[in-house]
């Protein structure tokens, strides 16, 4: 060990012991930085000696906790030299636990490979004056500097095979009958306007206050729902779920964040991961987690990137492992192709189930199965937006409202038909339907009933216009889409008959 002059050797035992109160109040700590550090890479002998033992408890297959830890030390005849139980508190209750682990453990690997160099450049030193021969010198720089390497404990070491008779076999454990299985990720999509949030929502509510979801049973518990924003329009979709189905949602173990999470930073994952832990000690862990939507929460990426959706993905996963909770995504979809999410393919791959939703004229939302990993894929389901007054009034004295669903039977959809419609009528309509799914999706995102949505005439005009078509041609459009009774005009606004 390093003795010239009164300073100590490059070390920082207030890192190192952030790193062991991390890994003992979170097991899965370890697992994020087994491959940057040995446990000679800590200064102090007996953090080497607890990280030693907590290298041998996962090699063997055991859980990482004080217990553990002493039984292990224990064995060895270290548990003195470590410490003790004692000083495992001593080092939980004094040190914060860190929020980036991984950088941490660097910290203390370059204090570590300095102390490498150091050592080596006094053994050149020592060399020198004792009148060694310069291939002497250089075999031990060389040999020296082979040794200065990131460390050799990999996760490979905690590679580990078992025989299939030793793997235990279980049943399914719902968290919604045939919909949704505990511990998995799951994602609902569909184009803006869809009732995406309002699905998510329904889902949520009911397993937080143990309402059976539409006839199907469900396993209650308490549910965090990761808002990318609008907490108020969120707020009113709850209260506005309680009020038609006669439950006080301010009662329901229901936590919502504050602010999205990039998922694709694995640091913002463990920010998750502790918020809830914190949340857990009062109400238990939860058993939903619902993530609306992929966009807001995706982080600094893009998700057409398959390297950035499967950090993702790698982020969702490090919090449903911690958690072993249900994951739910609410994603849209893609640009060209409808039957799918937005974004790169990785991701439908990593999901357990995913449904489908649209929404046709008549304002009934389909959802439709998928994918499903491991089972039959589950029947349709069909529901109708209805609008709820909330009892409040805006500051114009206009009533509030939100919307929920309402389960209606599943008939499959009729094909829309062209007949008698030409090109400019069928470029009329698509405009207006741009415009209404604008409308809907800004309401939605407000947590307004996205069924109120109106378009103003002016607008559709506007929108046709710049589409190319002539004054003429859109009041021809105008006039023969009203009288073939697919709109109607109600106080300057164009609307849809049916």
């Amino acid at each position: 060990m390093y003795q010239a002059n009164s300073k100590l050797p490059p070390q920082n035992l207030d890192v190192e012991e952030k790193i062991l109160a991390s890994i003992f109040v979170d097991a899965s700590v370890f697992e994020k930085i087994q491959s940057i550090l040995k446990p000679e890479d800590f200064y102090k002998s007996e953090y080497r000696l607890i990280f030693e033992s907590f290298l041998s408890l996962r090699i063997s297959g055991q859980e990482i906790d004080i217990e553990t830890v002493c039984a292990e030390l224990e064995k060895k005849g270290n548990l003195k030299k470590a410490g003790g139980q004692s000083g495992f508190l001593k080092i939980m209750n004094n040190a914060p636990v860190s929020l980036n682990p991984e950088g941490h453990a660097r910290i203390i690997k370059e204090c570590a490979l300095k102390r490498q160099v150091l050592t080596l450049g006094l053994n050149l030193s020592d060399g020198s004056l004792n009148n060694k021969s310069i291939d002497d010198l250089l075999k031990i720089a060389k040999d020296g500097i082979e040794k200065i390497q990131p460390p050799t404990v990999s996760k490979k070491s905690m590679f580990r095979l078992k025989r299939l008779s030793e793997i235990e076999f279980k049943p399914p454990e719902w968290l919604i009958n045939s919909l949704f299985e505990k511990d998995t990720l799951n994602m609902v999509f569909g184009d803006p306007g869809a009732a995406k949030s309002f699905y998510a929502i329904d889902l949520a509510a009911c397993i937080a206050t143990g309402k059976d979801f539409h006839s199907m049973e469900v396993k209650p518990g308490p549910v965090v729902y990761i808002a990318g924003e609008g907490q108020n329009g969120i707020k009113r979709r709850f209260t506005a779920w309680g009020i038609r189905h006669g439950y006080n949602t301010d009662e329901a173990p229901i936590f919502i964040s504050l602010m999205p999470a990039g998922l694709c930073d694995p640091d913002q994952a463990q920010w998750v991961i502790n918020a809830i832990k914190d949340v857990s000690e009062d109400c238990g862990k939860p058993v939903l987690i619902v993530f609306d939507t992929v966009a807001r929460n995706f982080g600094p990426g893009d998700e057409n990137s398959t390297k950035d959706m499967s950090a993702f993905i790698s982020g969702a996963d490090q919090i449903r492992e911690q958690c072993k909770a249900c994951l739910l995504l609410v994603h849209h979809t893609g640009h060209g192709d409808k039957s799918r999410g937005r974004g790169a393919m990785a991701l439908k791959g990593a999901l357990d189930a995913e449904y489908r939703l649209e929404k046709d004229e008549l304002e009934t939302v389909r959802v439709t199965n998928t994918k499903m990993k491991d089972f039959k894929p589950p029947a349709p389901t069909a529901f109708k937006i209805r609008t709820v007054e909330l009892g409040i009034v805006d500051e114009d004295g206009k009533e509030v409202t939100s919307a929920v669903l309402d389960s209606i039977d599943f008939e499959a959809p009729t094909k829309p038909s062209n007949t008698g419609r030409g090109k400019w009528q069928a470029i009329a309509l698509n405009a207006y339907q741009a415009l209404e799914i604008e409308h809907k999706e800004r309401l939605e995102q407000k947590g307004y009933d996205p069924g109120a949505a109106r378009v103003l005439v002016t607008d559709w005009r506007n929108k046709c216009y710049d589409l190319k078509m002539s004054k003429q041609t859109f009041g021809n459009c105008k006039k023969s889409l009203l009288e073939q009774g697919i709109f109607k005009i109600e106080h300057g606004y164009i609307m849809r008959s049916i």
